[in-house]
Order: structure tokens, then C-alpha cells, then sequence
């Protein structure tokens, strides 16, 4: 009696992130409901008692492993925000089509074909079918089955939505959640080589760095401010004839010093214009 006493009031309910692998069927007792959002579990079937949620506004079950959705999510007439990305669904219900309240509708990195024909009824202001998608809608063309049924498609349906391996099916079913259980992931190494620059055995003579941050741009700006100041200086006074020799490394904090010994240092314009960051002199 408790229970479905609390269930007749329950308003929002939030389950995300955990490792839920069902909605019970007496969820749609839980009819004063108007947010549900049960996003990153291991969902694989919904109810179609959620139909009785009729005053269900937003709606989040992202990152599940859900299959299909119940034609009866037709019945949540209220339902504006309905979110079900990245999941396992090939083929959508018609009767979505009757949801006169949904505004947005986002749907992207599943396994659809197609959409419904009657999907056009909708009166959407957010359909999101691809993460690579630039704007909130996107033309659809009309398209027609062997059968004869009209579809909705256009360049971002069909849906290809990579499949899950058994490696890291194994990993994500683990309950010890350790990095040892993830796959192995293979990066490429990449490096960079500038002109006049010999090859080794060991490839480019200069690796690539992470990019500094302002802080150390803005310590890198003022070392060579001061070098060329110096050397100015020294130039005024020894005269026109003195050669101008490299400009110094940024500091070990900035970026590691290259190996060669500054008289062997590369003197091409792309290796110099490598320690210009920050400034206007090029």
C-alpha cells in the first residue's frame, strides 16, 4: 500500500548512471510523473506500461541497449523532450507520429534506415539523427520501400553505428570496473619533421609537443623579447660584421630543449618561426 502510494506521487525520477537492466512494469503507476530520465544503464526493453505515464514531459533513456520502443509511448501526450541516443534501435513506431507536445526529438547514433512517413506530422523544433550534425533540423526526402511503404531519409540515414566486439562486450559487463578490463586501445604514434632535417633510425629528430598553454606562451614571448634585446645590444656594439648567432631554446618548463648542440641546430625558416609563439615579429 505504501509503495503505490509513493509510486501514485513520484514526479521526477533520476536513475542515470548506474547498471539497471530493466524498467519494472509498474512504472506506469507512477502516473504524476513528468520527468523520467534513466540514461546510461543497461536497459533493454521498455514497458509499455510507460503509455500510462500521460503526464510525462521529458524523457531521457540515452545510453541503453535498448532494442524498440513500445507503439504504447504514443499515449504520453504530454511527452515535449523525448532523448534516445546511442542505443539499439533499428526501426522507430509509427504511432511516435501522434505525439502532438513533442518538440524535440533526439535519436541519433542508433541503428535506423529510415523514419516513419508519418513522422512529417510532427511539429518538431530539434530532430538530431548524427553527433555530426550542424543544425537542429535537417531536410528529409521521401523514399519508398519494395513494399511500397513511404519513408523518410536523407544523408545522415542510414544510421552506422559501429558494433560492439566481444572484447569490449567482456569489458563492459564486468562488474569490477578496473582499467584492466577495458580493451586495449592501438594509437598511432605521429611525429614531426622539419626541413633540413636528417632522418635516423629513430625518425623525425623532433617530437611532437602538447601545446603549450598561455602561461607558458606568454614565458616563451618574454625569453625571446630578452634575447633579442640582447642581441641588439650586442650588435650596436661590436659592430655590423658580428653574425648573429640562434636564438636559445625555451626553458625545460615551457618545452623540452631540442638535442642538438646549438651550433648544429637546424637554421631553416620553419624551424625558426617554431620559437616566434606568441609574438608579431615573425
Amino acid at each position: 500500500w505504501y509503495q503505490r502510494r509513493v509510486r501514485a506521487k513520484l514526479e521526477v525520477l533520476k536513475a542515470t548512471r548506474n547498471r539497471i537492466a530493466a524498467i519494472p512494469e509498474t512504472i506506469g503507476s507512477c502516473t504524476m510523473m513528468s520527468e523520467l530520465h534513466m540514461a546510461e544503464n543497461d536497459i533493454q526493453e521498455v514497458p509499455a506500461s510507460v503509455g500510462n505515464l500521460t503526464n510525462l514531459v521529458y524523457l531521457t533513456l540515452d545510453k541503453n541497449r535498448i532494442e524498440a520502443l513500445p507503439a504504447k509511448i504514443a499515449e504520453c501526450s504530454k511527452l515535449t523532450i523525448m532523448t534516445i541516443r546511442e542505443n539499439l534501435i533499428a526501426e522507430l513506431p509509427e504511432e511516435i507520429s501522434n505525439i502532438a507536445s513533442l518538440r524535440v526529438f533526439d535519436i541519433a547514433c542508433n541503428r535506423l534506415q529510415n523514419l516513419p512517413g508519418s513522422y512529417r506530422n510532427l511539429n518538431l523544433t530539434a530532430l538530431w539523427l548524427s553527433d555530426n550534425q550542424s543544425k537542429a533540423l535537417v531536410d528529409l526526402q521521401d523514399d519508398r520501400l519494395a513494399d511500397g511503404t513511404v519513408v523518410l531519409v536523407n544523408y545522415l540515414i542510414p544510421q552506422a553505428y559501429p558494433e560492439e566486439d566481444d572484447e569490449s562486450e567482456a569489458a563492459y559487463e564486468s562488474d569490477s570496473g578496473t582499467e584492466e578490463d577495458a580493451p586495449a586501445t592501438n594509437y598511432r604514434e605521429s611525429k614531426i619533421m622539419f626541413e633540413h632535417v636528417k632522418l635516423g633510425d629513430g625518425g623525425g629528430g623532433l617530437l611532437r609537443h602538447p601545446t603549450p598553454t598561455p602561461k607558458q606562451l606568454n614565458k616563451m614571448k618574454n625569453q625571446r623579447a630578452s634575447w633579442l634585446n640582447a642581441q641588439q645590444e650586442g650588435a650596436a656594439a661590436a659592430g655590423p660584421t658580428r653574425p648573429a648567432p640562434h636564438p636559445p631554446a625555451p626553458d625545460a618548463e615551457s618545452v623540452e630543449e631540442y638535442d642538438e648542440s646549438p651550433d648544429e641546430r637546424p637554421t631553416s625558416p620553419l624551424l625558426q618561426n617554431g620559437f616566434n609563439m606568441g609574438t608579431s615579429d615573425g
